[in-house]
């Protein structure tokens, strides 16, 4: 059986490689292509062929046969599928490619695909110059331009190395392409091995395995995303998405929440088709101007951009005069969606229950014991929350300030004005990237015992470790006290290069 096998192939084999010339050969003859050129006498005699011809005749049988099967592994190598290459902007293509980089097949993903495709035979092309005319034909056809300028390439290969290589070539000669057009581009790269679950949300929603991984990027980044809302979205959309939901880190991290480092971005999203993030910011500050906010009293301000409801929105959110503000403005119109704000005014009276002893204090006193402990005056401070809130039947301040270039939370004591937790953040810069500490790691303990109000002598515990965060060289102080109305835990951060408290915490539920 196995032998009967091997013969078909081999047969098979040497018809492809042999061609049909007969119609051709016959085509010349002209007229005289219907004359029959063997006579009786002919066919009558033949003549014996010597042994030395059948020998002859043997021997190239054999190497007939020897070059078919060699003809017919370079045929399959040929046909064999290396890689998928898959490019989306709004329409989505796929292209089977062989080892030698060549075209096996060329399939649109969706309907503005077809009419990309519409006209064009890229089998046993280049891939490179099928890559060419794709592009060529989506910028005839308006699919990139200025308003949006992102393309996604997708390498699904078995050898992540050669999937990787051709992921960067193939960006590399894409953003080549773009440069030599009026448009700016944005492009995304990134290569696919068989773990990350993209399949299954291809096949589910209809759409092509890259832009399912790329969903997959965005949800990461904003967990309250789903891929129902975001499946009809353009790359440039979901690229837009990216940048905004995660500005230092955009497309650095994987799908399914773990980092995928192969996806690459080079350009940036573009967002002239809204309003701006400047645009939004101004509109959400106006509008705040009714309850009394002056933009040089803003802090913490953050601008994102999301999709909510069907359309692009930006989201603003900031602090000022006591109140945290939260907007939502339409990315195309500049319309306020929703305006929300908090603070300004206590929960309640601002008074612990009565049932507490005649010690307890109240909202104004906590908040003065919080500014006291943190080193700042009133007038120093915008403070954003202050609320009494009970836990395990301890009633207890939240407290909430900025204060120059820090962030403030307190927990305080209602019946005791205690001091139960603190935590501030600075955001100073500073000197970031610096080599080597002009601050020791022991004047960074003195630092920060000064601040806790302690002396070594009464903390326990001490450590100190010098470490890299956000880019800058850090000290991490760490200390127990268990004694007196400073008992509890302790742990800082402080600036290597500046001595400045980046952020503090006290615990003293334990």
């Amino acid at each position: 059986m196995e032998r009967y096998e091997l013969e078909l192939k081999i047969k098979r084999a040497v018809e492809h490689a042999t061609p049909d010339v007969l119609e051709q050969i016959l085509s010349r003859c002209g007229e005289a292509r219907d004359t029959v050129f063997l006579t009786d006498e002919i066919r009558a005699t033949p003549k014996r062929k010597p042994r030395s011809h059948l020998f002859l005749a043997a021997a190239a049988a054999l190497v007939l046969v020897i070059g078919g099967a060699a003809g017919y592994g370079g045929y399959q190598q040929y046909f064999a599928v290396d890689s998928i290459v898959e490019l989306d902007v709004n329409p989505s293509i796929e292209l089977e490619v062989n080892r030698r980089e060549r075209v096996l097949s060329a399939q649109a993903l969706n309907p503005d695909a077809e009419a990309i495709l519409d006209g064009m035979d890229l089998k046993n092309t280049d891939l490179q110059v099928a890559m060419n005319a794709i592009i060529g034909s989506m910028l005839k056809n308006g699919y990139i331009n200025d308003l949006s300028n992102s393309v996604l390439i997708t390498v699904e290969n078995d050898d992540l190395a050669r999937g990787s290589d051709l992921q960067q070539r193939l960006t590399e000669e894409v953003s080549a392409m773009l440069e030599t057009s009026s448009v700016q581009g944005a492009v995304l790269s990134q290569t696919l091995d068989q773990n990350t679950g993209a399949s299954e949300l291809a096949r589910q929603y209809g759409i092509s395995e890259g832009k399912a991984a790329l969903i997959q990027e965005v949800i990461s980044l904003n967990p309250l995303s789903t891929a129902e809302e975001l499946k009809d979205l353009s790359i440039n959309e979901l690229n837009l998405l990216l940048s905004y939901s995660n500005p230092q880190d955009a497309a650095q991290s994987g799908g399914t929440g773990e980092s995928r480092s192969s996806l690459t971005s080079t350009g940036a999203a573009s967002d002239k088709a809204y309003i701006g993030l400047e645009s939004a910011r101004q509109l959400a500050y106006e509008d705040a101007a009714a309850y009394g906010v002056q933009e040089s009293g803003i802090l913490g301000a953050e601008v994102s951009m999301d999709w909510e409801d069907g359309r692009m929105v930006y989201e603003v959110e900031f602090y000022a005069a006591g109140m945290e503000f939260d907007y939502e403005i339409d990315a195309t119109t500049g319309q306020i969606l929703s305006a929300e704000r908090e603070g300004g005014e206590y929960e309640g009276s601002g008074q612990p229950p009565a049932s507490l002893s005649g010690s307890a204090v109240s909202a104004e006193q906590a908040l003065a014991i919080a500014f006291d402990h943190a080193g700042v005056s009133a007038g120093q401070a915008q403070v954003v929350k202050n609320e009494l809130d009970e836990d395990d039947g301890v009633y207890r301040y939240e407290i909430e300030f900025y204060a120059a270039d820090a962030e403030y939370e307190y927990e305080i004591d209602a019946a005791t004005g205690a001091v139960l937790k603190s935590a501030g953040e600075s955001h100073f810069q500073g000197q970031q990237g610096q080599s080597g500490a002009a601050v020791t790691g022991q004047e960074a303990q003195s630092i920060a015992l000064a601040h806790a109000g302690v002396t070594a002598g009464e903390a326990g515990m001490i450590q100190v470790e010098r470490d890299r965060d956000d880019g800058r060289e850090i000290y991490e102080v760490e200390f127990e006290v268990r004694q007196g109305s400073a008992a509890g835990e302790y742990d800082y951060k402080i600036d290597a290069a500046t001595g400045a408290i980046l952020e503090f915490d006290r615990d003293t539920d334990d």
